[in-house]
């Protein structure tokens, strides 16, 4: 019953009809046979492990790339000359037609062979289909030269076949010219019966009176009536001979010629068919690619894991013949199980054999009509689809489903695929769909992977609360279905809509809705409550996650800035450095040279001058005996204050203020600094008019918070715009506007820019109002104010940068 159970599956899942398509794009009937299974000698049809599924859809993917390149794998031309081996193969002496049967077909194979080899680089497994199947080349070549076109025995090959062939044709002209003198003759033409000539018995005969005279020849025949006799002339009889004979000698050196090709090829027979076995696995592999480009299908993932996962899944059989709906398929060990529901015609069956279908194709190497596709080899793939009613056996339809799943339940394992239609049908639907429950937790219990269809309520319910199942309607946009289903819905049957879309009487509609049980209406009540509750959660876990990843970005957005700080810090330390090494050279060169003119001097006077520049010049290089304290917390800074730079040993003037950081000018040159980076200048400590600066806490904290609400630079200066300042956002939706800005200053600012120009034109304001709302937090900015009539209007806001 095994057999049985794997060809009704195949049936159930209408696998003929999906190998009887493949077969229309095959170009070998050979492979049309392997099809149908009339052909065991080419392999097995089907692949035995997902190893061998990834090795055929490898040379799937190769044909494809094959074809990109304008090249076309020469299998169609390969001859079958199977029949002609087998008889070399039994000794049995062939027919010329015969042996120029299998040389063209030993040809064929080499030449694809030959194809294949040179192309080995670019598609390496299709050499694979040949299983290292090859004919001997002397052999190939030697039947390849044998024959010319004409598909004779070629003289060029056989010399002494030409040589008996030229006599031959010598022999014959002599006896055309003799016939020709012969008919000039008058004692011969009027005893002609006929002016023509003929042949009798291989003899080239005279249609003559019966009053001719017997000298002239020897009769070999007579007409019905009696009246003409056929002679053949004396002259012409030692050149018929010589023509028989030399017929004989070509007949008996063709002979020879075959009994020597017979003894060369019968030992290379296996290696023959083997080759022409590997041409028609090729010729499927061609046929399978060039379906799946037809389908714009896909080369699927294969594992041993028991997981599908089928994005857009076209069903093939439906391709050609309608407008297919694609939809989504996902089984895990996870969830090992799908329930599928919905009305009748909603689609539930078709996605049933989607799912049963793609992994038949696997095992086959055919591509998967999806856009994503991972389909995971299984050992057994049963299916119970459709009416099981069988007359010959005298069983009723619910008993052939109960024979049917005594023996899928006997089968099947972690490695089995079971897909069951309407399960429980066929009954009393409170003990069928009782029964369906205990069958589908058993199977699951065995390890299986499930697809089910059903109506029932109670297995909705059991799919709804198991974890194991997944669950899928069938979507249905007023009474219409669309085929498309909808994950983690559970669809009602809509049988009374269906039988008031069909015009039945409403009286009866009616009495069927009052003759529903309470029980199951309940049912059907908290199930649709259960799903709305799970509708609700799923709706708050995505809700969370998108806080969860807006979360995210901003951290990744301030790590980013973090990072450019610290470049930036990196890189401004290692210009100091630079610029204190290129300082010390330069001193150390000056100090050289007054060395140098001391020693060379040539006056006191002068000797005393330049010892007087060294001696400056030393105690420039005299280092700090220690480094000045921070300014103290209490020092409110204001810009235009002189401060020492403890980094540079240097003093600066301050640029700007904002809490902490500070910009100070040293020597024209502007740094970014902390306040634990500046001290007070060496004149300043305890006169200077930073130290009388200090404020309580308080009005520190109001003179701080009045500067950092100021939205416009204490002076207005004018500001030259240009393309290299301005930022062009007209157009822009708002949020755009924000990242496109926040980009703009980030490289303005490592730039060095200090003011730039944002274009936001007038518009309606909302952009305008915007923008100016997002500058007024942004980090990047000092101050900002819209720009004067002379420096373009309302359209334009001036921001200067920290």
């Amino acid at each position: 019953m095994t057999l049985d159970i794997h060809r009704r599956s195949k049936q159930a899942l209408d696998w003929p009809d999906l190998l009887a398509l493949a077969s229309g794009n095959c170009g070998l009937t050979a492979t049309v046979s392997w099809l149908r299974g009339l052909e065991h000698k080419a392999g097995s049809l089907l692949a035995e492990s997902a190893k061998e599924s990834r090795r055929r859809f490898q040379v799937v993917a190769e044909i494809w790339r094959l074809l990109d390149d304008g090249e076309q794998i020469p299998v169609a031309g390969v001859r079958d000359c199977r029949e002609e081996l087998r008889l070399i193969e039994q000794g049995a002496n062939l027919e010329l037609h015969q042996w120029v049967s299998v040389a063209n077909a030993v040809v064929t194979l080499q030449d694809l062979h030959k194809w294949l080899v040179s192309h080995f680089e670019v598609a390496p497994s299709l050499m694979g289909e040949l299983q290292s199947a090859r004919v001997d080349p002397v052999v190939v070549d030697t039947l390849r030269s044998s024959f010319d076109e004409s598909g004779e025995l070629s003289e060029n090959y056989y010399p002494s076949l030409g040589r008996l062939r030229e006599k031959y044709a010598q022999v014959k002209r002599a006896m055309d010219e003799e016939v020709r003198r012969l008919m000039q003759d008058e004692r011969i033409t009027r005893h002609l019966q006929e002016n023509y000539v003929t042949e009798r018995h291989g003899r080239i005969v005279f249609p003559m009176k019966t009053s001719y005279q017997r000298k002239i020849g020897i009769a070999h025949a007579s007409s019905r009536s009696g009246e003409t006799i056929f002679v053949e002339p004396i002259s012409l009889l030692p050149l018929s001979n010589a023509l028989q004979e030399t017929e004989f000698a070509i007949e008996q050196e063709i002979r020879v010629i075959l009994r020597g090709l017979l003894v060369m090829v019968r030992p290379h027979v296996p290696a023959t068919r083997d080759l022409f076995y590997g041409a028609v696995r090729l010729d499927l592999r061609k046929a399978l690619a060039t379906l799946g480009r037809q389908w714009g299908a896909i080369c699927p993932e294969v594992l041993s894991a028991g997981i599908v996962e089928l994005r857009n899944m076209r069903h093939p059989l439906l391709i050609d013949k309608t407008r297919v709906v694609g939809n989504d398929f996902t089984l895990s060990p996870v969830q090992p199980a799908i329930v599928f529901s919905g009305p009748n015609a909603g689609g539930k069956t078709i996605a049933l054999k989607s799912i049963g279908i793609a992994a038949w194709m696997i095992k086959l190497g055919m591509p998967i009509p999806a856009d994503h596709a991972r389909v995971d080899f299984f050992d057994r793939i049963l299916a119970d689809v459709g009416d099981a009613q069988t007359v010959q056996e005298g069983l009723s339809s619910f008993s052939a489903h109960l024979l049917m799943m005594n023996e899928v339940m006997e089968l099947a394992d972690a490695s089995t695929l079971v897909l069951l239609d309407e399960i429980g049908m066929g009954t009393d639907p409170a003990q069928g769909s009782a029964l369906a429950q205990a069958i589908i937790e058993q199977l699951l219990t065995q390890g299986s992977k499930l697809v089910v269809t059903t109506h029932f309520t109670r297995l909705k319910a059991f799919a709804s609360t198991d974890n194991r199942c997944a669950m899928a309607a069938m979507h249905i946009v007023q009474g219409i279905p669309t085929h498309k289903l909808q994950w983690g819905e559970i669809g009602e049957s809509e049988a009374l809509s269906l039988a008031e879309r069909m015009h039945l009487p409403e009286f009866l509609i009616l009495r069927a809705r009052n003759l529903l049980h309470n029980g199951e209406r309940q049912l059907a009540e908290l199930i649709q409550q259960l799903e709305s509750q799970r509708k609700e959660l799923d709706s708050k876990a995505e809700e969370v996650e998108f806080i969860r990843s807006e979360i995210q970005k901003q951290k990744d957005v301030l790590d980013r800035k973090n990072r450019v700080w610290d470049e930036r810090k990196e890189r401004l330390e290692e210009k100091l450095k630079q610029e204190t090494r290129a300082e010390l050279k330069s001193v150390e060169h000056r100090a050289n040279q007054l060395l140098k003119k001391i020693r060379e001097g040539k006056s006191l006077k002068e000797s005393t001058k330049q010892a007087t520049a060294l001696k400056a010049l030393r105690t420039q290089l005299t280092p700090q005996k220690a480094s000045p304290d921070p300014i103290d917390e209490d020092v409110v800074l204001q810009v235009g204050d002189s401060v020492h730079v403890i980094l540079m040993d240097a003093v600066g003037k301050v640029q700007s203020v904002n809490g902490e950081k500070m910009e100070v000018s040293v020597n024209g040159m502007v740094m970014r600094v902390t306040r634990s980076d500046v001290a007070l200048p060496p004149s300043s400590h305890g006169g200077h008019p930073i130290a009388q600066k200090k404020l309580n806490k308080q009005n520190r904290k109001k003179q701080q918070k009045s500067r950092e609400k100021q939205n416009t630079p204490p002076t207005e200066v004018a500001i030259i715009r240009s393309t290299h300042n301005t930022c062009d956002l007209r157009g822009v939706r708002v949020e755009e506007a924000f990242h496109q800005l926040e980009t703009y200053f980030d490289d303005m600012v490592l730039r060095g820019r200090k003011c730039v120009f944002v274009l936001h034109g007038h518009g309606t304001g909302a952009l305008r109002s915007g923008i100016r709302g997002w500058i007024g937090s942004s980090q990047y900015v000092f101050s900002w104010r819209p720009a004067n009539t002379d420096e373009g209007g309302d359209a334009f806001t001036i921001v200067e940068l920290r």
